[in-house]
Parts: structure tokens; C-alpha cells; sequence
């Protein structure tokens, strides 16, 4: 019963990347914005299922006596939940748009991003023994992804990377579902 944790937190994976695409659609366009009910829902949605689908993380490191998995995993659902609760303030009242674009804001979410990445995947690349070649693709293009945010100069390479990454992830939790650990 627990294994299957893993395959439902990959399935709130999906849900995860589904109800980020309009979101980060209306968050990057200007001309695009999502309002009220339908816009709390999907940011609702959002944080429930990234919760979710980082809480299989979460297990899969106490599955493997992983730390730096438990710990990167909590660190991105605190950072999430907080970048998607000031996307949602800022698609919503004009005050909270002018913190949330403020340079200092971008910065420290992408540097603190970055870093639970780089330590998110480098945890990753230790599931090579268990898991075979998709825990450490999956820990290389998150390094990657974390890396090119902590750099800021390079972010628009995990803007790119967030989809595959994701689809990486879910196949990563998948497996581990099915593999004996």
C-alpha cells in the first residue's frame, strides 16, 4: 500500500506541470492573465499537487536512508508553495505585482530555487544503484536546471528544462514504485 504512494505522487506530478503551464503562461505574458475563482483554483491546485508530488520524494528518501532527498524535497515545497502563493497575490492585487517583479524578489526565489535543485538532484544521482540510469538523468538535468537558476543569467535554460525535468521525475517515481527498494 505505501509503494503506491509513489505512483500516486507522480500522478499529482502530472496535475503539478498541467496546472503550472496557464499559470506560468499568465505569469511571463503580460497579455494573458487569469482572474478570480478560476485563478485560485488553479494555484490551489498547484500547491496541492507540487505538495504532493514532492512528499513522494520525501518518501522515496526515507525509503533509502537519502537526507539530502528529505531535506531538498522540504525545501522545495517551502519554496514553491511560497513562489506560487506571491504568483497568485500578484495576478490579483496591483500592490503585490510591483513586490513580486521587484528584481530582489526574482533573485532570491531563482537563487533559492537553484540551490534546492542543485541538492535535490545531486540526491538523485544517488539512486543510480537502485533505480539504474533514469535517477541519474533525472539528477543531472536538475543539477542543471538548479545551476542555470542560481546563475540568473542562464534561467531561461530551466525555463526549457522544467518539462522534461518534470516528465523525468514522474518516470523516476514510477520506477521506484515498481523496483524493490
Amino acid at each position: 500500500m505505501k509503494k503506491n504512494l509513489l505512483k500516486l505522487s507522480g500522478f499529482f506530478g502530472l496535475v503539478s506541470l498541467l496546472a503550472g503551464i496557464p499559470l506560468t503562461a499568465a505569469d511571463l505574458n503580460s497579455d494573458f492573465s487569469l482572474q478570480g475563482t478560476i485563478l485560485l483554483l488553479l494555484v490551489s491546485l498547484l500547491i496541492l499537487s507540487y505538495l504532493v508530488f514532492l512528499a513522494g520524494f520525501i518518501y522515496l528518501g526515507n525509503l533509502t536512508k537519502n537526507t539530502l532527498m528529505i531535506i531538498s524535497s522540504y525545501c522545495l515545497i517551502l519554496i514553491g508553495s511560497l513562489n506560487y502563493a506571491m504568483l497568485y497575490l500578484s495576478q490579483t492585487y496591483a500592490n503585490w505585482t510591483v513586490i513580486y517583479e521587484q528584481a530582489i524578489v526574482i533573485i532570491v526565489f531563482g537563487i533559492s530555487f537553484g540551490l534546492a535543485g542543485v541538492f535535490h538532484g545531486f540526491s538523485l544521482l544517488k539512486l543510480k544503484e537502485q533505480l539504474g540510469n533514469i535517477a541519474s538523468r533525472t539528477g543531472w538535468v536538475e543539477m542543471i536546471f538548479g545551476f542555470s537558476l542560481l546563475t540568473l543569467v542562464l534561467s531561461p535554460i530551466a525555463i526549457l528544462l522544467i518539462i522534461p525535468l518534470y516528465i523525468l521525475e514522474i518516470m523516476l517515481l514510477l520506477k521506484a514504485n515498481k523496483v524493490r527498494i
